[in-house]
């Protein structure tokens, strides 16, 4: 499959379409695959193959459109062929290159604003406060039926309750603890 069917293939389009529903077409996809927005993996690599393709599709269309213009005989038709090959391969590479640092750096700004920082922090806040709760629970259940003991005012609604709080403690714990130290070793 040569490159440039490839590209359109890529875009969804045909070599008939205008540049407006080119630019239609790679705005749906770039919004579907942009790595801010799509964590999937893969989704990185699929938007600079988009941009890639865009860029490709955009820049041979209008020099499409000058080639109309300028194309006077056939020996300046097969110089252009010649160098619209040569161009293409170079194109190819340069806007590989950009797409690859445009995707990088938008993650990256991202990652280092003062939004993204803030709500990291505030979700650090509410697991640790969550992970002190469940352990309050915990605590609070084993203490309410040592109590109970001491006094010697169990039954059976009384152990089951505190059964119930220990479990619902238990949960909350087991869920953070694992939200909060396993999440950090993906990372």
């Amino acid at each position: 499959m040569s490159l440039a069917r490839e590209y359109y293939r890529i875009l969804d389009v045909t070599p008939d379409h205008t540049m407006d529903e080119v630019k239609k077409a790679f705005r749906a996809k770039a919004k579907k695959y942009h790595p801010d927005i799509n964590r999937q993996p893969g989704s990185h690599d699929q938007f600079i193959r988009i941009t890639e393709a865009y860029e490709f599709i955009i820049r041979q269309l209008k020099m499409e459109a000058r080639s109309r213009v300028y194309d006077t005989n056939a020996q300046q038709s097969n110089y252009h062929h010649n160098f619209m090959r040569e161009w293409m391969q170079q194109e190819r590479e340069r806007i590989r290159k950009q797409a690859a640092r445009e995707a990088k750096m938008n993650y990256e700004k991202y990652m280092n604003s003062r939004a993204f920082k803030t709500t990291n922090t505030l979700n650090s806040i509410v697991d640790y406060f969550a992970l002190f709760f469940g352990l309050l629970i915990i605590l609070g259940a084993i203490y309410g039926v040592r109590q109970l003991r001491e006094t010697e005012d169990l039954n059976f609604n009384r152990i089951l309750m505190a059964i119930c709080l220990f479990i619902v403690g238990l949960i909350i714990f087991v869920f953070t603890f694992s939200h909060i130290f396993l999440d950090k070793e993906k990372k």
